[in-house]
């Protein structure tokens, strides 16, 4: 049987010019060996380095928090496991501030056939964001609160879904079927 032709390889450089290439870099100086490939950094961080990966993902990542965990995971069981106890963060934040350094940067396009093309730049993102949390909270909606949307898959429906994690509130919606 012949061997299928390779339909992708990575670029020689991905080890120094991808961020998957610099978080493998990252974790092998933390703990003080080698990952010459995917696999051994897999391995590693599914095995013996399973709390200090993620971790290096916490700090890698700059993940922010309003209260510090007590420690990575409490015990290696599934289902129970609890990861980061004590940190408080928020999904909406980390997701804005992506556009910090590049306002003007496209955050999203939306593309229909019933709609023209929309792009969102992270600074209109921000805004839109900041408008829709506004009028929530002029509704009332708090932390632990629910919303919930019948919206189809547009930037509105982003929009919506980040202002209400930005509150603390619980987002779920459904498309509606075409």
């Amino acid at each position: 049987m012949n061997d299928p032709a390779e339909l992708w390889a990575p670029r020689p450089d991905a080890a120094t010019s991808t961020a998957l290439g610099k978080f493998s870099a990252f974790c092998a100086q933390r703990a003080g060996r080698r990952f010459d490939t995917y696999d051994e950094l897999w391995t590693w961080s599914v095995t013996d380095g399973l709390e200090d990966c993620w971790q290096a993902v916490w700090d890698f990542f700059g993940v922010a928090s309003t209260s510090s965990f007590e420690q990575v995971l409490d015990d290696r069981v599934m289902p129970g496991a609890r990861w980061f106890q004590g940190a408080r963060l928020n999904y909406a934040e980390h997701v804005l501030r992506s556009g910090i350094d590049r306002p003007d940067d496209i955050a999203v396009v939306a593309l229909s056939q019933s709609r023209p093309r929309r792009s969102l730049t992270w600074r209109e993102l921000d805004a839109e964001v900041r408008s829709v949390r506004a009028g929530l909270e002029r509704l009332g909606v708090g932390r632990g609160d629910r919303v919930v949307a019948y919206m189809p898959n547009i930037p509105e429906t982003i929009v919506a879904f980040l202002a209400t994690a930005s509150l603390g509130a619980i987002w779920a919606s459904c498309a509606p079927e075409f």
